[in-house]
């Protein structure tokens, strides 16, 4: 059976130079609306078993090239799980090679996040209590940019993420931060405005704990989609607007 690749679905991007046998020559389409390319996300079909060669060929022309050093593409036989793949970067070509279990492999830049996942964040956030949501305005596409809002004050801060298309680790991370800074455990009598106090299902802290903790920033933690954990630093303050 010939490998069939395409990226007919949301978020998908390729598009096929040549394949022969296992080995395809890629190229990422730009960006809607602009000559950006950076971020790809594909299917392959017919792959079980097969020691895959995929090839970017357009790598090196990209809008961030040096983005390519040390870079591993994900990697995922079920859509759901995302690990990495052994990926080379020459200066021109990026080679991805993978071996599937499956019958259908999904390739991508990052661990996609889907529109349905972020509506699903953006609802349940805003039904926190002290949250609010409106849109800001309207993507090329149409689509909304939403922000949600939270906290009193004169003093603005602003945590954007995603502004870029490919970046959907942002949206990750988001997804982690915004439990964190919703999270009554955190926000309850007894934690320290603006900061942090105890930690989910365990209370308050001691007095001489919270004291510390208070005058430390609090981190934010998710579990990505490929596995990773990551534990980014932001800070608290009396206003926050959060567009994901």
């Amino acid at each position: 059976m010939s490998l069939q690749i395409d990226a007919d679905f949301e978020g998908g991007n390729i598009e096929i130079v040549a394949l022969d046998g296992d080995r395809a020559d890629l190229a990422i389409r730009p960006d809607s609306g602009g000559p950006w390319t950076q971020w790809f996300s594909f299917r392959v079909r017919g792959a079980a078993g097969r020691a895959l060669t995929l090839r970017i060929v357009s790598a090196g022309a990209s809008s961030y090239p040096d983005g390519w050093e040390d870079y591993r593409a994900r990697v995922s036989d079920d859509g759901a799980h995302w690990v990495l793949a052994d990926t080379r970067f020459d200066g021109a070509v990026l080679e991805i090679r993978h071996t599937p279990r499956t019958g259908e492999a999904r390739f991508a830049y990052f661990a996609p996040y889907e529109l349905a996942r972020h509506e699903a964040l953006l609802t349940r956030i805003a039904a926190a209590p002290g949250v609010s949501r409106r849109t800001l305005g309207r993507s090329i596409d149409g689509r909304a940019i939403d922000v949600l809002e939270m906290g009193e004050g004169a003093k603005h801060v602003w945590v954007l993420g995603r502004q870029h298309s490919g970046e959907t680790m942002a949206s990750w991370w988001m997804e982690g931060a915004l439990a964190r800074l919703t999270d009554p455990a955190i926000r309850s009598p007894g934690g320290c405005a603006g900061g942090r106090a105890g930690q989910p299902g365990r209370g308050p802290p001691p007095p001489a704990r919270r004291a510390a903790l208070c005058a430390a920033p609090p981190r934010a933690s998710t579990q990505t989609a490929n596995g990773a954990t990551p534990t980014p630093t932001t800070r608290r303050k009396s206003r926050r607007s959060f567009p994901p």
